[in-house]
């Protein structure tokens, strides 16, 4: 987490995908609501990035055709997402536990249901943080 002195905007979060593809896979990747890649091909190692507001809960929604991708990382401002809390991922194929590679025509997500910093501490074991 950064230090106080260090934050420019205490307003939004970045969030940062980082893709390793297999075999050309067709890929779409949204962030709340924001398409950062819809059925394109990925062909070489990509990082994608947004910006969320620091109250929104993080909805990641990844979609694989033909091939797989590996989610090597996500970080959210420089906090390791993936793969420390994979765990806490769904994954459409419902016989495989939880995992950072996307197989074909699967689905991967990560869906907090609390603001990402709330849900962060809460994670991490940091202590509470007080409702805005």
């Amino acid at each position: 987490m950064k230090n106080f002195y260090e934050i420019t905007d205490t307003n939004l979060i970045n969030i940062t995908v980082r893709l390793i593809p297999n075999s050309s896979p067709t890929v779409t990747v949204i962030i709340n609501k924001i398409a950062l890649v819809i059925n394109d091909k990925i062909d070489k190692p990509t990082t994608l990035s947004t910006t969320i507001d620091v109250r929104s809960a993080l909805n990641i929604h990844i979609e694989v055709e033909n091939g797989h991708v590996e989610i090597e990382n996500i970080y959210a401002d420089n906090i390791l997402l993936v793969p420390t809390y994979t765990h806490l991922s769904t994954y459409s194929d419902q016989s495989m536990h939880p995992t950072t590679v996307v197989r074909s025509n699967n689905q991967w997500k990560l869906n907090t249901t609390v603001p990402i910093l709330w849900w962060i501490h809460e994670h991490s074991g940091n202590g509470w943080l007080l409702y805005p």
